[in-house]
């Protein structure tokens, strides 16, 4: 993902992890938070996930936007879309 991400010069992302089955934990968090490329900065990324990972992804929405990253996560795919539409960061 994070390599995609530094090949492409898209201004909003959609990430659709709800297939996703690891746990994530703070220190996994973090280490993601710190690979991703400074020009995701100016990007809007939506993660789209599962109801039942709201905690760990609670916390990486707030470690990111801690360091300067616009992430939102939703359950929604239609919620996810209309934040992504919206303009500004």
């Amino acid at each position: 993902m994070i390599a995609l991400g530094q090949r492409n010069p898209a201004e909003r992302v959609l990430i659709d992890a709800r297939a996703l089955e690891d746990k994530v934990n703070a220190f996994n968090v973090l280490h993601l938070i710190n690979r991703y490329p400074a020009a995701s900065k100016t990007r809007r990324i939506a993660v789209l996930e599962l109801a039942t990972q709201k905690q760990s992804h609670e916390f990486h929405e707030t470690a990111a936007t801690n360091r300067g990253f616009t992430v939102r996560h939703f359950t929604d795919a239609a919620q996810a879309a209309s934040w992504l539409r919206q303009r500004g960061p």
